[in-house]
């Protein structure tokens, strides 16, 4: 989400020259709200007012872009490719948006789709680099895969590593009892989810969650996280409320659950607590 925080200050910068160009005076505000909306975590807020600017300014690509990125952010792909796909039928040489859509699209596990995408963006472009670095990485893996393909398996095969990206300061680790996994971004705030394919959508961020380290989830699917910066331990239910389930936990880092109680490793006072769960 740099891209979209980095267009608050950019925007500010520029608005007056962008009103001159004829951009509609109330489809910026509307703008500048979807993105005051996103700085406080408030994404379908911001959503519906970067609709709003759009719906005013069918041509305002700012709006569109930054819906686009709270949507893949989100997780939510297909809103998010259709959103850049109309930035595109309009303006076909948008770099930002092709770039975007290549990254989405990485993500979905449709490389060439994505190196189509990313070769057609011009050396001009400040996108550029960036672009062919993902077309690099598109060309090794693929290389990579090419390498092994026909080749006989061996009785014994090696362990191989897979990775999955866009998560931020990676933590805590956890499964609920359908297998389902989970994992706490510790920058970001935020608990996602990790689908089989090892796409990754948000599962819980809001005002309470700050600092996630390690994250456990009892026998009713509740989830119990360390939230370090805090200095206590919350509760998220199985619908997504949370709560603050140790009002004090001087540095919590790991938590772990057995026969219906929560231990909980404290970095602050070199102890493990328990508590018994209800």
């Amino acid at each position: 989400m740099k891209k979209l925080l980095g267009v608050i200050i950019l925007f500010i910068c520029i608005c007056g020259r962008v009103a001159a160009a004829g951009y509609n005076l109330e489809a910026i505000r509307l703008y500048n709200l979807g993105l005051e909306q996103y700085r406080v975590g408030a994404y379908s807020a911001a959503i519906d007012y970067f609709k709003s600017a759009v719906e005013i300014q069918n041509d305002f690509y700012d709006a569109y872009y930054n819906m686009a990125v709270v949507y893949d952010y989100l997780g939510n792909y297909s809103q998010a490719i259709m959103v850049l796909e109309t930035v595109l039928r309009q303006k076909p040489e948008d770099a930002a948006s092709l770039l975007k859509l290549a990254q989405i699209y990485y993500k979905k596990g449709d490389a060439p789709k994505a190196l189509n995408l990313v070769d057609s963006i011009a050396p001009t472009s400040q996108e550029y680099t960036k672009a062919r670095q993902l077309a690099d990485r598109i060309k090794l893996e693929n290389n990579a895969q090419a390498k092994y393909q026909g080749k006989e398996i061996a009785a014994k095969v090696a362990p191989t590593n897979k990775k999955i990206m866009g998560i931020n300061s990676p933590s805590g680790i956890t499964a609920d009892i359908n297998g389902q996994i989970y994992v706490a971004s510790f920058s970001d705030n935020a608990i996602f989810k990790l689908k089989p394919n090892g796409i990754h959508q948000l599962y819980a961020k809001n005002s309470m969650i700050n600092g996630p380290i390690g994250i456990a989830i009892d026998k009713n699917n509740n989830m119990y996280v360390a939230n370090y910066n805090k200095n206590n331990i919350l509760k998220i239910d199985k619908f997504g409320t949370t709560s603050v389930f140790v009002n004090y936990s001087n540095k919590p880092y790991y938590v772990f659950i057995r026969d219906n109680v929560l231990y909980v490793s404290e970095q602050g006072t070199n102890t493990i607590f328990t508590r018994t769960l209800d």
